[in-house]
């Protein structure tokens, strides 16, 4: 490509094609060399708003190994490959098996989107040994830290108001994507995938808090086909409630 960009590559390719041959279809995808790119908040790109849509979720024991966490994640990954959109963003959670973060390099192989993180500032060490060995191509703008129990909640309405995005969609979802929602841009829509994940017991189950919020005009319920919803017995209540008044 030499000092090109691949899709200038394309074009003057295209451009300097002989006459009569008829280019293929080519589909372009985020073509730039793995690695992680670290920006500051105000560096976001400015102008029209992107075909963006933010992810959330369950951070923690989500059981990937239940039917009803796997079509709930199949449809998910659908969703966003079928919408088009062109930028994935997520609020610099770490990959781990079993977060909703375990689908995003699998977003990015199936859909070509961008990878796009906002993190707060004093958390770069913690997301470079997640993710920096994993071979994707992330941009990594900072929030400033706040040192109070509000950051996460802060680190994600000052996400949504960078990119201007209309949606977020959620594989579950705890108390911090809750308070979010509360404070959320009129106009954002949260897709909610109402997967359950385990307890710490791993003997019954948490519902997305979502749930709670009942009918909504900025919440969308999205049904998952063919699985029963695990139910969580009265009497682990308490411990489920005590989970997730501490768990992302």
């Amino acid at each position: 490509f030499g000092s090109r960009t691949p899709s200038e590559f394309l074009w003057l390719s295209f451009c300097h094609a002989p006459a009569g041959v008829v280019m293929d279809k080519v589909e372009i995808k985020d073509a730039r060399p793995p690695g992680i790119r670290w920006h500051t908040l105000d560096k976001y790109p400015a102008g029209p708003a992107q075909q963006v849509v933010h992810f959330k979720g369950f951070g923690r024991l989500l059981d990937f190994k239940h039917s009803h966490t796997q079509r709930g994640a199949a449809s998910c990954v659908d969703f966003v490959h079928r919408e088009g959109f062109t930028t994935l963003a997520w609020d610099g959670d770490s990959f781990a098996q079993d977060s909703f973060t375990r689908l995003i390099p699998q977003m990015a192989q199936d859909t070509g989107v961008r990878l796009v993180a906002f993190l707060l500032d004093s958390h770069t060490k913690r997301f470079q040994q997640s993710w920096g060995h994993r071979g994707l191509s992330i941009d990594v703008y900072l929030v400033p830290t706040l040192n109070t129990r509000s950051d996460f909640t802060y680190l994600g309405l000052a996400a949504i108001q960078a990119t201007r995005a209309d949606f977020v969609v959620t594989l579950g979802g705890g108390p911090v994507v809750m308070e979010e929602f509360r404070h959320a841009p009129r106009h954002v829509r949260y897709l909610l995938w109402p997967v359950h994940r385990r307890t710490p017991c791993r003997k019954s189950w948490e519902a997305p808090k979502l749930l709670e919020i009942g009918d909504h005009e900025q919440l969308m319920l999205q049904e998952i086909l063919d699985t029963e919803i695990p139910s969580t017995p009265e009497a682990r209540h308490n411990e489920v409630l005590a989970f997730s008044l501490d768990t992302p």
